[in-house]
């Protein structure tokens, strides 16, 4: 028998092909003696890929399997500052094509 820990715990294993229903800790299944693909992983955490080398009998206590958290997201992006439209002209005054006064004023 093969016991697995994690910190933290309560990743999702892989385990010689198989997607196991447990979370940590946990007694990994009976496999055939040898070496096994050995994946732990948690959402927002590197996974932890290894090969587990299973006895033919006995009991072996892995090492626990620390998960490092992946780094932070960026910062959403400030929303832009609102664009200023250029002043309307005011009612009965007709805005000048050149931007000055209009003629006569």
């Amino acid at each position: 028998t093969v016991h697995l820990d994690s910190d933290p715990p309560g990743a999702t294993v892989e385990f010689a092909g198989q997607k196991l229903k447990s979370p940590t800790p946990l007694s990994l299944p009976q496999v055939k003696a040898g070496r096994h693909a050995l994946k732990v992983s948690r959402e927002g955490h590197h996974s932890y890929l290894a090969e587990v080398e299973v006895p033919s009998h006995g009991e072996v206590h892995l090492p626990r399997v620390v998960l490092s958290p992946l780094p932070a997201p960026p910062p959403p992006n400030p929303a832009p500052e609102p664009t200023r439209d250029p002043p309307k002209p005011t009612a009965g005054r007709p805005a000048p094509a050149d931007g000055g006064e209009p003629e006569g004023q």
